[in-house]
C-alpha cells in the first residue's frame, strides 16, 4: 500500500510544473509525512511544444530516484531517436520529431539564440541538422537513453492494483503481450471510454490523450492529462492504499 501523486504531460510547461511540484510538496508535508511510501510518479511527455522542455529536463535529472518514478513518453522517444540518429536516418527522424514540436524543445536549448533550423522556410539538410543535435548536451541524452532502455516502461502496484503509464494499455491484451507502441502511443477507444477494464484487472492510469479541464476518473481509467500545453491546466491526481483522493492543478 502506498501514497501516489501522477503527474500528467508536461510538454516544456515548467512554471506550471513548478506550481503543481510545489502544492504536491505541501500536500505531503501536510497529510504524509509520517509515512515513508509516498511516490511521485510522472507519466511522460516532458518535451515538446511547450517553452521549456530543456528546464523541464533539467529539473527531472536532479530528483531524488527513491521517492520520484519518472516514465517515458512517445514524445522522448521520438526526440531521443533525432539525438542519436545516424545521418542515414537523421532526415526521417527530424521530421517525424518537428513535425511533434521538436522546434521548440530545440529552441529552449539554443538560449536565444537564433539557429537555421528554427526558420519556418529551412529545407532539410545533414549540416544544420547535425548542428541542431549539439545543441542538446550529453547528460539530457543519457537522461533520455536510460529513460527509453527500460524493458517495463510503467510502474506496477500489485497490492494496490494499479498500473503507471503514459499512453495506456491494449486491453484485450496480457500484460506480457503489450508492446512498447501500446505503453508509448496507444489510444484504445474502449478503455479511453470506460466501456473496456483490462484483462488484468488493474486500474490503468495516463496521459497522453488531452480530455479537457479536469482529469478522467472512472473504475477501470484514469487519464491525467489536461493539456496544459494548450492552454489547459497541468494535473496531478492522489491515490492512497488504491483509492482516489483527489485532484490538484496549476
Amino acid at each position: 500500500m502506498a501514497v501516489y501523486f501522477a503527474i500528467g504531460d508536461v510538454h516544456g510547461c515548467l512554471a506550471e510544473l513548478l506550481d503543481l511540484y510545489s502544492l504536491i510538496e505541501k500536500k505531503i508535508e501536510e497529510e504524509f509525512s509520517h509515512r515513508s511510501d509516498v511516490f511521485i510518479v510522472f507519466l511522460g511527455d516532458y518535451v515538446d511544444r511547450g517553452p521549456n522542455s530543456k528546464s523541464v529536463i533539467e529539473f527531472l535529472i536532479h530528483l531524488d530516484p527513491d521517492r520520484h518514478i519518472v516514465l517515458p513518453g512517445n514524445h522522448e522517444q521520438v526526440m531521443l531517436d533525432f539525438v542519436t540518429a545516424d545521418q542515414d536516418h537523421l532526415l526521417r527522424t527530424s521530421s517525424i520529431w518537428f513535425q511533434n514540436g521538436g522546434i521548440a524543445t530545440l529552441a529552449s536549448y539554443a538560449s536565444g539564440q537564433s539557429h537555421p533550423v528554427f526558420n519556418p522556410h529551412f529545407h532539410h539538410d545533414l549540416a544544420t541538422l547535425n548542428s541542431a543535435k549539439a545543441l542538446v548536451p550529453d547528460i539530457h541524452k543519457a537522461f533520455l537513453t536510460k529513460l527509453l532502455d527500460n524493458r517495463h516502461p510503467y510502474l506496477k502496484d500489485d497490492k494496490d492494483q494499479l498500473f503507471f503509464v503514459h499512453a495506456g494499455v491494449n486491453p484485450s491484451k496480457r500484460l506480457g503481450e503489450q508492446s512498447l507502441q501500446d505503453f508509448l502511443w496507444s489510444r484504445h477507444a474502449s478503455l479511453l471510454d470506460g466501456s473496456a477494464t483490462w484483462i488484468e484487472e488493474l486500474l490503468v492510469i495516463s496521459g497522453h490523450t488531452p480530455i479537457g479541464d479536469h482529469p478522467l476518473i472512472n473504475t477501470n481509467r484514469i487519464n491525467v492529462d489536461t493539456g496544459v500545453v494548450y492552454g489547459g491546466k497541468l494535473s496531478a491526481v492522489l491515490l492512497v492504499d488504491g483509492i482516489v483522493r483527489g485532484v490538484r492543478q496549476a
